[in-house]
């Protein structure tokens, strides 16, 4: 598979995120806020890989519908039906 500059900059995001986490919870003593912020920081690199690696864009996107009527990101889900 050729380059994909998309799926390299969310896994570089993605350490990027961790290390400020690190960082918060070892420097700042900050745990929840960090929490949440590893948690949504290397969500987006999962979303993409998913996205790369999905069978077609129809099986994405059904999957993606499914899991934003729970996860509550309509606004996104509703872009990629464009």
């Amino acid at each position: 598979m050729d380059k994909n500059i998309v799926l390299e900059k969310s896994f570089a995001f993605a350490l990027r995120i961790a290390k400020l986490y690190r960082y918060l919870v070892e420097h700042k003593k900050e745990y929840v806020l960090s929490k949440e912020l590893v948690i949504a920081g290397t969500n987006i690199g999962r979303h993409v890989k998913e996205a790369v690696y999905a069978e077609s864009r129809e099986v994405f996107v059904s999957e993606w519908r499914g899991q934003t009527e729970v996860g509550g990101h309509g606004i996104l889900a509703s872009a990629l039906t464009v």
